[in-house]
């Protein structure tokens, strides 16, 4: 059983934040037909007619899906996040998941518009009923403390939907904050989260390899995930791999291949691998 308090100790980006994350899903399927002036569906010559005109290309034209984009650009750059809002409007009217998540969460925080907690999540309702898994995992976060079961098919449908950070966070709350719910499903969230190559799930699923927990210790493949994650560039993976060999538990030690582990992801722009590889030149 999934309690409250299981999610007490993830640490779960803002609101806003989240829907920035790495893959951000898609905007949704396609709507089955238009509806014609009596609520009928058109017929298939309006369709055809409708896919022979080109798609409008800019936010401006019409073009929903461009308009998430350009409202998470602006949110993702060093300036003003503001004028976020409007754009991410003008795409949730349209019809964009991305865009009815953005601006959900901006309602929530407060920015571009009057704060409206309430008004906020409906519109990130809108954006997971568009299957964007972002706007979902939000919608987990929100439910956390109040609704555990709404939680948790919240974090499922962002692992579905291919939210790495659904994943990850979805194998947090099977983990338990004190004794594990279901370890089997935790690996298994994080085995889906590390395929969409989400760092921190392949770090937790490597983890639960070197222990044996919810899954049979192999400490061979443990290496083979951090190794793969690590050349992809996840500094993280490489910091933990690194410390892996100077350590010795489970693997030979080797603390000259640890220290140049650690090296590159320090120049990398790693300050923990710095600090790692500092203590491991000292001790080597």
């Amino acid at each position: 059983m999934i309690h409250s308090n299981a999610f007490a100790s993830l640490k779960v980006p803002s609101m806003v934040m989240a829907t920035l994350l790495v893959g951000c899903g898609a905007s949704g399927p396609a709507d089955v037909g238009t509806p014609s002036a009596n609520g009928a569906t058109a017929n298939a010559s309006d369709s055809a007619a409708a896919e022979a005109r080109p798609a409008p290309e800019s936010c401006e034209q019409g073009n929903g899906a461009t308009c998430g984009h350009d409202a998470e650009r602006i949110l993702k750059s060093e300036g003003p996040k503001d004028p976020a809002y409007p754009i991410a409007q003008r795409g949730c009217e349209l019809g964009d998941g991305r865009s009815c998540a953005i601006q959900g969460a901006l309602t929530i925080e407060g920015i571009g518009v009057e704060k409206n907690v309430e008004a906020g999540i409906e519109l990130v309702e809108r954006g997971c009923q568009k299957d964007h898994p972002q706007a979902c995992l939000i919608l987990g976060a929100h439910a956390a403390k109040t609704n555990p079961t709404r939680m948790m098919e919240m974090f499922q449908r962002a692992c579905s939907l291919g939210s790495g950070d659904g994943c990850y966070t979805l194998g947090r709350v099977y983990d338990g904050t004190e004794n594990p719910v279901d370890q089997p499903a935790a690996v298994a969230a994080y085995s889906k989260g590390c395929n969409i190559q989400y760092g921190p799930a392949c770090r937790e699923l490597a983890q639960h390899m070197f222990d044996g927990q919810g899954i049979e210790k192999s400490p061979e493949k443990a290496l083979a995930v951090l190794e793969k994650n690590c050349a992809a560039k996840e500094l993280d993976s490489c910091v933990m791999l690194g410390t892996t060999y100077f350590n010795g538990k489970d693997v030979k030690q080797d603390r000259e291949k640890a220290a140049a582990i650690l090296k590159a992801a320090c120049d990398a722009g790693s300050d923990l691998a710095c600090r790692r590889g500092t203590v491991v030149n000292v001790l080597k």
